[in-house]
């Protein structure tokens, strides 16, 4: 499990039961697919993750994250 205190503030020995089944919904920005496949295919064999939108350009990003309001944002910034 991911410990996600560093935004709730609660520190791992604190978090109870519910927490196990959160899932963090993840969106991936890279102007290369293969980068995104590859992170795609890792983030999805994470227990408690689950990628949720995959976007190429920064406009689309922001689009996306507005719409979707993911938990994370792993972005390429270049």
């Amino acid at each position: 499990m991911v410990w996600t205190g560093f935004f709730t503030g609660e520190k791992p020995e604190d978090m109870g039961k519910d927490r196990k089944t959160m899932t963090i919904r993840v969106m991936l920005a890279d102007d290369h697919k293969m980068i995104r496949d590859g992170l795609h295919s890792l983030i999805g064999q994470e227990e408690g993750m689950e990628v949720i939108a995959e976007t190429q350009d920064g406009k689309t990003t922001v689009q996306a994250v507005k719409k979707l309001s993911p938990d994370v944002v792993v972005m390429d910034i270049g």
